[in-house]
């Protein structure tokens, strides 16, 4: 399996989600991209060895937060997983942009699904942004790299 490093640190302005090319929401925190395989104890006639083998894969998720807007895009698309709606998965990309508006990294999410949404703000009388965070869970994710610019 080849790996090419560009040996250049990533920082990102902002995170664009696409679905089917277009753009559908930015966000402005990347809390996490987790993908985890839980390890299983291997045994060795009867008893427990410290070895561990290859156990369950649990899906990956992506969790962003964002300023709520007038958009509905997300709550709808959240709607629509209440309700088993088989459209409800969807082949996403995650553009990570610099603050000149740059593609630097692009994460490809297979069959993403909106788990949760969570908005939050402040108390009434507060002038503090209302934020939405919003969990994707997705069959796979896949990392494109931009190339340089030219």
């Amino acid at each position: 399996m080849a790996a090419t490093d560009s040996g250049s640190q990533i920082s990102a302005a902002s995170f664009v989600l696409s679905v089917d090319g277009a753009e559908v929401a930015t966000f402005s925190e990347l809390n996490a991209i987790s993908s985890e395989v839980e390890p299983t104890p291997t045994t060795s006639t009867g008893t427990t060895t410290h070895t561990d083998s290859y156990g369950t894969a649990s899906p990956p998720t992506v969790t962003l937060t964002r300023a709520v807007d007038g958009s509905t895009y997300t709550w709808t698309w959240h709607t629509a997983v209440l309700n088993a709606d088989p459209t409800a998965r969807r082949n996403c990309t995650l553009a990570l942009q610099n603050a000149s508006g740059q593609t630097l990294l692009t994460f490809v999410l297979e069959n993403a699904w909106l788990s949760s949404v969570d908005i939050t703000g402040e108390q009434s009388g507060e002038s503090q942004l209302v934020m939405e965070t919003d969990q994707f869970v997705c069959d796979s994710i896949a990392i494109q790299p931009n190339p340089a610019p030219a």
